[in-house]
């Protein structure tokens, strides 16, 4: 096949320097995603590693107009696609939607005339949380730095004791808390 011909040093670069050979490239593998993709992002890898990177940006933009993939490269090397519907605008958005169901739950249950009112609108609002968390892809995070805490105290004040809930709000902190760790230098102690 012509991506095999051109496996050798340096020839993935050139298999796909023009369109037609990129075509070629792509309709050796059928035109299946499934091989597709891991394909182009292999050759992606290698263009960043050899620090190609009007191939790596022609890559991501063939891989994001053909597929509607967004490419985040990994910090050890690698990259993963996401759906562009799951950018970080889109994330932002489901993060503030999960925090404003946090807060309504709260004004309700603060509002409410007996514990079942309080009982409803905690439940509901957990349920509609729970949904929005699943659907997040864990690459990446819908609610960043403090939100986590911020949501489940929230939700525990508004009368939430729904422990799946609870669960992956504490993994979520926990997470993000490993995320800045790594890349927060330790502070200084004062001189004595």
């Amino acid at each position: 096949s012509f991506a095999d011909e051109h496996a050798g040093a340096g020839g993935v670069e050139a298999a796909l320097v023009g369109e037609a050979a990129r075509r070629r490239f792509v309709s050796d593998l059928d035109g299946d995603s499934s091989l597709v993709i891991p394909a182009l992002l292999r050759t992606r890898d290698m263009a960043r590693q050899r620090k190609n990177y009007d191939l790596v940006d022609s890559l991501r933009e063939h891989i994001r107009g053909e597929f509607d993939l967004e490419v985040q490269d990994l910090v050890g090397g690698g990259s993963m696609v996401l759906p562009i519907s799951l950018n970080v605008e889109g994330a932002n958005l489901l993060g503030a939607e999960i925090r404003e169901l946090a807060r309504g739950a709260l004004e309700a249950s603060m509002t409410a005339l007996d514990y079942a009112e309080v009982e409803l609108a905690a439940t509901s609002a957990a349920a509609a949380i729970l949904e929005r968390l699943r659907s997040a892809p864990p690459a990446r995070p819908v609610l960043q730095g403090r939100q986590h805490s911020d949501v489940a105290l929230t939700m525990a004040l508004a009368g939430s004791d729904d422990v799946e809930l609870f669960g992956l709000l504490a993994e979520g902190a926990a997470d993000e808390f490993e995320r800045t760790a790594q890349r927060t230098p330790p502070l200084a102690a004062a001189p004595p």
